[in-house]
């Protein structure tokens, strides 16, 4: 949305949540500005984030549960991640570091991530994720995570990133990879493109070679 939200849209749009306490509608108002200035536009992408907490938190929410200190965008869109994140069940925190790599994923992948680290979490808590307002299910029923979000938990822990693309690199190769050519299907594209994006990640040196070796 160009420009931002308006203080009273977004007022209004919280009332209908239901956020009924005002004080808490202008807290939630005010951490979802762009940056600290007076005035700046209101993103929609951190007021979803606020509604998100204020929707976990429910009966417990208090309004300094939304107050936001941090200056730039970037800032405060973590610092919204961060508590987002801490919000959810320790299961749903774990896996969503890793669903954040990749552009896309599917029920395959988050399975190979919850079994290949051990995560606490039931494998039919995917059908959860479809119902956090951070995710989105595309038309071929992959889903991905709103790519703000996404970037924002991969900056939240930098240490693990190559480490957490490689497992996920070797997935998505093998699944590129179908052992008969009319086995190949919009899942074999999907792990095709994500296979490379990964690679590519980890720059130009030798892509080439690993292209033509592995694909």
């Amino acid at each position: 949305l160009l420009g931002g939200l308006s203080s009273t849209d977004a007022d209004k749009w919280l009332y209908k949540i239901p956020v009924e306490n005002s004080e808490m509608r202008n807290a939630m108002v005010e951490g979802a500005r762009e940056n600290a200035k007076p005035g700046a536009p209101i993103y929609p992408l951190l007021l979803d984030l606020q509604v998100e907490r204020f929707k976990k938190l429910g009966s417990k929410a208090a309004i300094t549960d939304f107050n936001v200190e941090a200056e730039s965008f970037e800032g405060r869109l973590e610092t919204l991640v961060t508590r987002l994140l801490r919000d959810y069940e320790k299961g749903v925190e774990n896996v969503l570091l890793h669903l954040a790599i990749p552009t896309r994923f599917d029920r395959e992948v988050f399975e190979y991530v919850v079994e290949k680290n051990n995560i606490q979490i039931s494998v039919d808590d995917y059908e959860r994720l479809k119902e956090l307002s951070i995710v989105t299910v595309d038309d071929d029923n992959w889903l991905s995570l709103h790519r703000a979000v996404a970037d924002a938990i991969v900056q939240l822990h930098k240490e693990r990133q190559q480490e957490w693309q490689e497992s996920l690199l070797r997935h998505f190769v093998k699944r590129s990879n179908p052992e008969k050519i009319t086995n190949v299907d919009n899942a074999t594209l999907v792990a095709f493109t994500e296979a490379t994006r990964l690679r590519l990640k980890q720059g130009l040196n030798g892509y080439v070679d690993w292209f033509s070796e592995t694909i």
